[in-house]
């Protein structure tokens, strides 16, 4: 997909994009990639895990760190590992998610939580308004194999 003059332009290296992003810092209980959308791990609170499928319980995106991360490669496809210190932002930002596979998304289409921490098309009026996450600022077409990242205006909090 091309952007030509047309902002935003998403960030190759980065999840946050544009906005004041609101940072903190908790353990991860698994793997979780940067881009993900995170909750606590109700057995080991205040432990995060990867979001679940149709969970209301998302309190941030994972981004990448640019302190002690940054040995095994700051990059949107390299994971947090179980034990890592997740460096969590949200708040009034633009920010690229993690998209989950065979999702087709229109620019303008909220998002909701999907399993593993990527994020699937919200249907407003159906759905859970508690899942209600982000809105999509790109159109992105489904596919079904590695990782695709979408730009949306984070909704949640902020």
């Amino acid at each position: 997909m091309s952007y030509g003059a047309q902002w935003p332009v998403a960030p190759a290296q980065a999840i946050v994009d544009a906005g004041v992003a609101l940072e903190m810092e908790l353990e991860a209980n698994g793997d979780i990639y940067p881009g993900d959308v995170v909750e606590f791990d109700t057995a080991e609170c205040p432990r995060i895990v990867a979001g679940s499928d149709d969970t209301d319980g998302i309190i941030g995106v994972a981004d990448i760190s640019m302190g002690s991360y940054t040995g095994r490669g700051a990059k949107r496809d390299v994971c947090y590992e179980e034990g890592d210190q997740v460096k969590l932002v949200s708040g009034d930002m633009l920010v690229m998610l993690r998209l989950a596979n065979s999702v087709a998304i229109t620019c303008g289409d909220h998002l909701q939580p999907a399993p593993s921490g990527e994020v699937k098309k919200y249907v407003c009026g159906t759905d859970n308004v508690c899942q209600l996450l982000a809105q999509a600022f790109e159109s992105k077409a489904s596919v079904t194999v590695g990782f695709q990242w979408i730009l949306a205006k984070w909704l949640k909090g902020g």
